[in-house]
């Protein structure tokens, strides 16, 4: 084959297999298993005591427990306004509803000077009616996540879809 035929192809190919990299994460997201989960790790001087009080007050937070360094709790019918976050040209809306409600776990590790958030087992409720026993939970892998659940889909790992999530949930 001639030198400059294979150079350009030899190139294409390059590009090609870089371009095919799964995407295991993205901001604060990452995969856990075949698990999509948020963390984010701060600095703090709070302690435990100060930390479960904070998400005990709040109204959509449930089932707050203490264990030695970690608080666990749940959380459900959080409203996600994802025009605030600046996703408001994609088509994921069109998926979840015009206002994603979402659901999940969160988990607080607390050492002596820092803490780390661990959102997981997320959920968007699709809330047919005011009644909860009407609730319809979808996993949030479905839509972030290739089928096989190892890769998160390139149409998600954008600013505008998983960089939304990510702005609204370190605030």
């Amino acid at each position: 084959m001639k030198p400059w035929i294979l150079i350009p192809c030899l190139w294409l190919a390059g590009f090609a297999a870089a371009a095919q990299q799964p995407i295991t994460t993205y901001g604060h997201f990452t995969l856990d298993g075949q698990e999509l989960i948020w963390q984010h790790v701060a600095d703090t001087t709070l302690r435990l005591e100060d930390i479960r009080t904070f998400y005990s007050h709040l109204s959509r937070v449930s089932d707050v427990m203490l264990e030695e360094n970690t608080l666990l709790a749940s959380f459900d019918m959080l409203t996600f306004d994802g025009n605030r976050y600046g996703g408001i040209n994609f088509g994921h809306w069109a998926l979840v509803g015009s206002t994603p409600v979402l659901s999940g776990r969160l988990k607080v590790d607390l050492k002596s000077d820092r803490y780390r958030i661990t959102l997981y087992d997320l959920r968007f409720v699709d809330d047919n009616d005011e009644k909860q026993c009407d609730r319809q939970y979808q996993p949030a892998t479905q839509f972030f996540l290739m089928r096989e659940g190892r890769t998160i889909k390139p149409t998600a790992a954008v600013p505008d879809v998983l960089g939304v999530y990510d702005h609204f949930f370190r605030e």
